[in-house]
């Protein structure tokens, strides 16, 4: 039984928007909405998102009534996306959907492979954000939106895993010099975007007074490995701390998002991640960039948003 996700408000999309979009010609070959600007509906249905946002740091758990295609879910998905926020590129491809699936069992984000590339668990983190085209190439675009829509659930695993930043900030608070540690400065890699490095603090604290985060902790540590340097002891130590709470069930929340299902919320305010998952044995392998092929393995569609 799927419990109600804590700091989420819940919105149906019922009929209405399904008719609309469906009166919308959807994907064209590189995956792009070609017609969509005749849709008050699902404007209507972002407006509202966008007003969640501006009265709170909830996310948004977003449930769609009718049954849709994989076609008209991943159309739905961008459609929502696009008058939320503006789309941010993922990777060197310039690619702005990106799908989470198992592409293979062997790779692992601690042998290169980026974390939706792979059915590991754990690892809980927020996303680096995209690349700027800036003379300063080694500053990332910071994601203000996360969105991750359900178009396949796998045969077994892959619960969604939340961390509220005021939750786990609660529990740092227990540990004052681990703050002060997080607050320095980190080597990361852009993995999968660049061969450059950033640094940057895992913690500040906003103007507003509330704890953002960035953090993702194995490019961290071959952003390290690569420049040839070495994470102080004490830091080591800092970083075990913040795993070992991150890893609590006492400020965890999880859930597994049914088919059609999409979350969407602040990448900075909510830590995230997953459970480790498995496909069918009788699925077909992975496809690079054939969607429709991937029948039976489990696929999420994510997009990085900044606030327009």
């Amino acid at each position: 039984m799927i419990k109600r996700l804590k700091f989420f408000d819940e919105i149906s999309l019922g009929n209405e928007v399904v008719s609309e979009l469906r009166s919308l010609q959807s994907f064209n070959d590189n995956y792009k909405i070609i017609q969509s600007y005749n849709a008050p509906h699902i404007r209507d249905a972002a407006i509202s998102i966008k007003k969640t946002f501006s009265n709170s740091d909830n996310g948004v758990l977003i449930k769609i009534q009718p049954q849709l295609s994989n076609l008209e879910l991943r159309s739905l998905v961008w459609l929502l996306s696009c008058n939320i926020g503006k789309p941010i590129v993922q990777d060197e491809s310039g690619t702005q959907i990106m799908y989470v699936y198992d592409r293979n069992r062997s790779n692992s984000i601690f042998n290169g492979a980026r974390y939706h590339q792979t059915h590991q668990g754990g690892a809980l983190h927020t996303d680096q954000g995209g690349v700027k085209h800036t003379k300063n190439v080694n500053d990332p675009e910071p994601i203000d939106f996360l969105v991750l829509g359900c178009i396949q659930q796998g045969l077994i695993g892959g619960e969604t895993i939340l961390v509220h930043a005021d939750e786990l900030y609660r529990e740092l608070l227990k540990f004052p010099i681990v703050i002060d540690i997080l607050k320095g400065q980190f080597f990361w890699e852009l993995r999968g975007q660049s061969q450059n490095y950033y640094d940057g603090p895992i913690l500040t604290i906003g103007n507003d007074g509330k704890p953002r985060f960035r953090y993702i902790r194995p490019y961290m540590e071959s952003a390290y490995t690569r420049l040839g340097k070495k994470i102080k002891p004490l830091e080591t130590w800092a970083l075990d701390v913040l795993d070992s709470l991150l890893e609590s069930s006492i400020i965890q929340n999880r859930i597994l998002l049914n088919r059609g299902e999409i979350l969407i919320f602040r990448n900075d305010r909510f830590v995230h991640g997953r459970t480790s998952f498995t496909d069918d044995w009788s699925d077909n392998p992975a496809v690079e960039n054939n969607i429709d092929l991937l029948t039976n393995k489990r696929l999420f569609q994510r997009i990085w948003l900044s606030e327009k």
